[in-house]
């Protein structure tokens, strides 16, 4: 009691506290004042309290780490905001209601306090002739007060809405997916900032405005307003859990017909529910914009916070990069080159082979091409470590560490390091190259990664702003705009892209030249992998013509085609190691066992033969002993020794494209892999959180 009387003191406002002196002083009365002193001091410590409260309530409620590996802007932060959601529901909850909380477990309150003797003070004026009444308890009504707190409702309003649309979005996808971008906060966080103000600014002067012109039209505005607030909190922390894969390719939105229903009856209610306050409970709606936007800030404040300390997020990341250095100079000696095109089914070439492209035969003379080729996985993220390596990801231990020790371990890269090989890796997709044991390669440098201007950057976070708030029936309108903002144009030549008519404008501007050390080239190119730009000539149809995936697949091919006579023609060819193949295949649908057929093509040294087609079964899970055949002068055609391959499995591990943390394994058996059902499962399953 104590403790509370005297904090009661010193946190009331001046006047209140001038009238329990004079209460004091008055009558002597020191049962009643200290009645008044608790209630007061009880009063002052639960709103003093009350923020540090949540603070540490939140901070408990929210410590949830999240490391995704693919872009994921939901799940990653569905429970914490689910949690946000329980404790704002809970706060708004007592807020209203603590009146009637404290009447039913402590008694009445109000009562003791009107029962109180009154801190008016009554005296004779002589001058007057008359009683004179002081009313020193300090609740006189106050015009100016009542409108600073109803102007305090536009201003918490617009600063929740620019803090969830233009801080906390962009920033929270940056901590949850911190991998899958190449820059890091200190490149782009002070234009982050930057939008935060500028919206904050113009949403305030926006309010600040219609309450000097129009009380009226203040009050609409307030309702619109925390109607957008409330429907972009839900609509982005609860209702994103299946948003469309955000790899480049089109969206069939008609599939979500039920997010739909949802995103439309939640605006709806949303509405209705703020027009009610608005027109009805005109005091308890102000309360309500106030609770409502005061908790959410707080919420979303700590679940940033949470989410960029257990990710690591202010971390500064290490001035690596991937540069296009090096990448047509070859070895008069000897060299191994891996081109992996994206996304191109067997199935498709084939097809164009046997159609409408024959001269994919010329362009591929010496080659052996294999058709029945079985992938190791179905996404770009897990297949390239295992095409460069030959080391599997089992789920082991998380990605990046995997990624990291399959570098260190491959006995494929050791024995080109032992063999005296000098290397470049080309990949700006899904390849982990912020670590010091990627110096090894010849292109990987020591460059900032930056953002391109300012303008094109903050237009792409603008659009994943919308995309990810915004409602399913016009999310449509920004489909891909965090795949677009992941593969934004770094701005700097040096730095390596992998478009298809990118990589062969580079080797027309750069001739192959010719060095004395062996030399190793990985080179990851855009292949048939949507978005479809390209006809066959390499020209970008988007806003001229109708791209689609053969065309992009056409596209790829000549930018291949051109790659091999520049080879040719400075002498790096026929001692030249060639694979052309794909990460995994890519058919219409997206079924487990739809994906697993990609485009492989061989040729070894010095081997000449007109282009030749193979029946034999091949497998990625046989690569690392291609290259080792390879290495030691086989051809394409005899790379497939039966006595060997017979006894390694043609295995395949499936997984969703946002979840490679739990796999599911597969064999092919008795089919060909352009059988879309010949795959039939192992029964074994490998899971992150199993280890």
């Amino acid at each position: 009691e104590t403790s509370s009387v005297l904090f009661g003191v010193l946190t009331a406002e001046p006047e209140r506290t001038r009238g329990f002196c004079g209460v004091f002083h008055r009558n002597g009365n020191s049962h009643s004042s200290l009645k008044r002193l608790k209630w007061v001091g009880m009063k002052s410590c639960r709103h003093f309290l009350k923020y540090p409260y949540f603070l540490i309530c939140f901070w408990f409620a929210f410590t949830i780490t999240a490391d995704a590996a693919y872009i994921d802007p939901s799940v990653m932060t569905y429970a914490i905001q689910a949690l946000a959601g329980a404790a704002i529901g809970i706060g708004t909850f007592f807020s209203l209601y603590s009146g009637r909380i404290k009447k039913t477990l402590f008694g009445d309150l109000e009562f003791e306090k009107k029962t109180m003797e009154s801190d008016a003070l009554e005296f004779q004026d002589p001058s007057r002739q008359e009683i004179r009444k002081i009313d020193l308890s300090g609740k006189q009504t106050d015009g100016k007060k009542k409108r600073g707190q109803s102007f305090l409702s536009g201003f918490l309003l617009s600063l929740g809405l620019s803090f969830l649309l233009c801080f906390f979005t962009p920033l929270n996808l940056y901590f949850t997916n911190i991998r899958e971008f190449r820059f890091d906060l200190y490149a782009f966080g002070h234009w982050i900032l930057l939008l935060f103000l500028v919206v904050f600014a113009l949403i305030l002067g926006g309010y600040y405005l219609l309450f000097r012109l129009n009380k009226k039209l203040y009050a609409i505005a307030l309702v619109l307003g925390i109607t957008a607030f409330a429907a972009f909190y839900i609509q982005s922390s609860f209702l994103n859990g299946t948003l469309p894969k955000e790899d480049g390719s089109a969206i069939d939105w008609s599939v979500y017909k039920t997010e739909t229903i949802q995103s439309l009856i939640l605006w709806l209610v949303s509405f209705g529910v703020a027009a009610y306050l608005a027109w009805k409970k005109r005091s308890t709606f102000h309360v309500y914009i106030r609770v409502f936007s005061s908790l959410v800030i707080t919420a979303l404040s700590v679940s940033l916070l949470v989410t960029a300390i257990g990710n690591n997020g202010f971390a500064k990341k290490l001035i690596i990069s991937v540069t296009n250095e090096n990448m047509t100079v070859m070895s008069r000696d000897q060299n191994f080159v891996i081109l992996v095109l994206d996304a191109v089914d067997a199935h498709a070439f084939t097809e164009q082979l046997n159609g409408s492209d024959p001269e994919y035969a010329e362009y591929f003379e010496d080659f052996t091409y294999y058709p029945d080729s079985l992938a190791a996985y179905p996404y770009t993220m897990t297949a390239i470590p295992q095409i460069i390596t030959g080391e599997w990801y089992e789920c082991q231990t998380d990605y990046r560490s995997y990624f990291i020790d399959a570098i260190k371990n491959s006995e494929f890269l050791n024995l080109l390091r032992e063999k005296n090989y000098v290397g470049g890796m080309y990949d700006s997709t899904d390849f982990i190259y912020d670590d010091p044991v990627m110096y090894q390669y010849e292109n990987i440098r020591e460059i900032p990664y930056g953002i391109n201007t300012p303008k094109s950057f903050l237009m792409n976070e603008i659009s994943v702003i919308f995309y990810l708030n915004a409602p399913y029936p016009l999310k449509r309108h920004r489909e891909n705009a965090i795949y677009n903002l992941q593969n934004a144009d770094p701005g700097n030549p040096l730095y390596y892209t992998w478009y298809d008519d990118e990589f062969y404008h580079y080797c027309r501007e750069h001739p192959v030249t010719l060095r004395e050390e062996k030399t190793f080239r990985y080179i990851h190119l855009e292949g048939s992998h949507p978005r479809y730009r390209l006809d066959k000539n390499l020209n970008d149809i988007r806003n001229t013509g109708s791209p689609d995936y053969n065309s992009s697949l056409e596209g790829a091919m000549t930018a291949v085609h051109y790659y091999l006579e520049d080879l040719k023609k400075a002498g790096a060819y026929d001692n030249s190691v060639i694979l052309v193949m794909a990460d995994h295949g890519f058919p219409d649908g997206n079924e487990n066992n739809a994906r697993h057929n990609p485009m492989f093509l061989v040729k070894g040294t010095d081997e000449h033969h007109p282009f030749s087609v193979s029946d034999k079964a091949m497998s990625y899970a046989y690569l690392p002993d291609i290259y080792k055949a390879l290495l030691d002068g086989k051809t394409g055609e005899d790379i497939y020794p039966f006595e060997t391959y017979e006894s390694i499995r043609r295995r395949y591990l499936w997984h969703d494209y946002n979840k490679p943390e739990y796999i599911v394994e597969y064999e092919l058996n008795g089919k060909t892999a352009e059988e879309k059902d010949g795959l039939t499962e192992t029964g074994k399953t490998y899971s992150l959180a199993s280890q």
